[in-house]
């Protein structure tokens, strides 16, 4: 027979479940709305990175770095380049 204290066991567990697929959600999608926010340039590799670091715990690091990370641009060197014309 079922009794109170299982139904509120099931009711407990119901809810940690709950809780453990936010967390992960949360988690996984958050490299990728930083870098979004920041307008990084590689905002869906990021992304992807970021919910591979779900599966991969390794990645989700890199991700979170890469997506704090100010992307280089290009740089003139000073030396204006010249049209040729034929």
């Amino acid at each position: 027979m079922i009794d109170a204290f299982d139904i509120i066991a099931f009711v407990v567990f119901a809810v940690l479940l709950a809780v453990a697929v936010i967390l992960v959600v949360t988690v996984g999608q958050l490299p990728g709305q930083i870098a979004k926010k920041r307008g990084h340039p590689q905002a869906a590799a990021i992304t992807a990175t970021g919910w591979l670091g779900v599966v991969v715990p390794i990645l989700w690091p890199i991700a979170l770095i890469w997506a704090l990370l100010r992307p280089i641009t290009a740089v003139s060197s000073g030396v204006e380049e010249k049209e040729v014309r034929p």
